[in-house]
C-alpha cells in the first residue's frame, strides 16, 4: 500500500511541473477557452515578452469575453509599452463587453508610466471613460487613477 502512494505522489508530482514560456505561448492556440485562460495568467505573473503578439491576437479576436479579458490582464502585468499599448487602447474604447474594457484601462493604468508616447491617448481614453462610459466601475476606477497620479 506505501509503494503505491509513493508511486502515486511521485506520477502527481511529475504531472504538475510548471510549464514553459513556451508551452503557455502555444496554449494560447487551444481551442479550449480554460486552457487559453491558464496560459494568459501564468504568462503574464511570468512578464513574457514573447507572448505579447499573441496575447494582442487573443484579445483581439477570441470569440469568449473571460480569454479577452484575461489576455487583457496579462498585457498590463506584462507591462511593456508598444504594441500591447495599441491593442489595449483599442479595447478599452471599442469592445462591446464592460469586462474587457475595464482589464484593457487596468493594463493602460500599468503602462501609463512606460509609454510616454502614448500617454496623451491612455490619458484621452481614461479622461472619456470617467466622463462619457456607462460603466460607473470603470468610471471609478479611472477617477481614482488619474487623483493619485495627478492626471485630472
Amino acid at each position: 500500500v506505501i509503494s503505491a502512494i509513493a508511486v502515486f505522489l511521485i506520477a502527481v508530482s511529475l504531472g504538475a511541473q510548471e510549464k514553459s514560456s513556451d508551452q503557455y505561448i502555444s496554449d494560447l492556440q487551444s481551442s479550449d477557452p480554460l486552457v487559453q485562460i491558464e496560459a494568459c495568467r501564468n504568462l503574464g505573473k511570468k512578464k513574457e515578452t514573447n507572448a505579447i503578439n499573441p496575447l494582442i491576437q487573443l484579445l483581439q479576436n477570441a470569440g469568449d469575453r473571460e480569454v479577452k479579458w484575461n489576455a487583457a490582464m496579462a498585457l498590463g502585468m506584462i507591462g511593456k509599452a508598444g504594441p500591447a499599448t495599441d491593442a489595449l487602447l483599442m479595447s478599452a474604447r471599442e469592445d462591446k463587453t464592460k469586462a474587457v474594457r475595464y482589464a484593457s484601462l487596468l493594463g493602460l493604468a500599468n503602462l501609463i508610466k512606460d509609454d510616454s508616447e502614448k500617454s496623451a491617448q491612455i490619458k484621452e481614453v481614461m479622461q472619456w471613460t470617467k466622463k462619457e462610459s456607462d460603466d460607473d466601475l470603470a468610471k471609478d476606477l479611472v477617477t481614482k487613477f488619474m487623483e493619485k497620479h495627478g492626471l485630472e
